[in-house]
């Protein structure tokens, strides 16, 4: 089945992070979080690219840093809310490539060892930016492309461990996926 595509979801241009901010770019440049937002919208629209992919938005560690207390949308890094709405708002025709990874540095848990905290993780991810109407951080988001992990060269580092655990992750986030989000 093909998915209908909306408006600039055809092309093949992105630019990597787009929208992540960096602090302290936007504080030598004076400006407020919107100014750097619209700064980055116009770039994008200035080259024609439809696409950003963000590697650090959806840290499960971070999210979710005590498992079964509630998750923090927007904690950093990632600030996966703010991103995603300054991504999608309106106007824009971009379209976001969300990375999900069990976290960064030493809180980072192995999801073959929670393997019902891991898919809720990424049922509510992919159900918050779906764009459907239910449990939306914002209704222009629709967020239809997920990553497992960014560049993990070194896979033996991660919680991971072995070649096997990640194929269980990849099984287990994608069957997530697809029970949240039937795009």
């Amino acid at each position: 089945v093909a998915l209908a595509q909306s408006p600039g979801e055809a092309s093949a241009f992105g630019v990597y992070s787009s929208h992540i901010k960096r602090e302290q770019f936007v504080a030598d440049m004076g400006w407020t979080d919107e100014q750097y937002y619209e700064w980055a919208d116009a770039h994008m629209q200035t080259l024609g690219a439809h696409w950003t992919r963000v590697s650090l938005l959806l840290l499960w560690s971070i999210v979710e840093p005590n498992l079964g207390n509630p998750y923090n949308w927007n904690a950093p890094p990632g600030t996966p809310d703010t991103t995603l709405r300054a991504i999608y708002e309106p106007p824009n025709q971009i379209h976001c490539l969300a990375v999900i990874t069990p976290g960064m540095g030493p809180t980072t848990r192995n999801p073959v060892q929670y393997p019902n905290e891991w898919q809720a993780f990424v049922r509510a991810a992919a159900e918050r930016y779906d764009g459907d109407g239910i449990d939306d951080a914002d209704p222009n988001i629709r967020v239809n492309y997920f990553q497992l992990v960014n560049e993990d060269q070194d896979w033996r580092n991660l919680p991971f461990g072995t070649a096997g655990n990640y194929g269980q992750t990849a099984r287990l986030t994608l069957d997530a996926l697809r029970s949240a989000n039937h795009n």
